[in-house]
């Protein structure tokens, strides 16, 4: 599994890629910090929620060099949501 921006890899690790990957898939759409929680740490019943707000800091640090890490926007107590387009 790997993601292209340009045609240059965007190198991510695992946790990092299924988060990216479920935001992309429901791009334009907030996905809720218990839905990450369970998509990403699902048998993982004390994992802090906190550890979603790294993974997405993480994830935009690899889309800072091809110019896409404002797409991913924050959703004030809610989650995450990818700006489609």
């Amino acid at each position: 599994m790997r993601a292209t921006a340009g045609g240059r890899v965007i190198v991510l690790r695992p946790g990092e890629f299924r988060l990216f990957a479920l935001l992309l898939a429901q791009a334009g759409y907030t996905v809720t910090r218990d839905r990450i929680l369970d998509a990403l740490w699902q048998d993982e019943w004390d994992i802090d929620p906190r550890c979603v707000d790294v993974v997405i800091c993480r994830i935009r640090s690899a889309l800072r060099p091809f110019g896409l890490s404002k797409r991913i926007e924050t959703v004030r107590g809610v989650g995450y949501r990818l700006r489609a387009g």
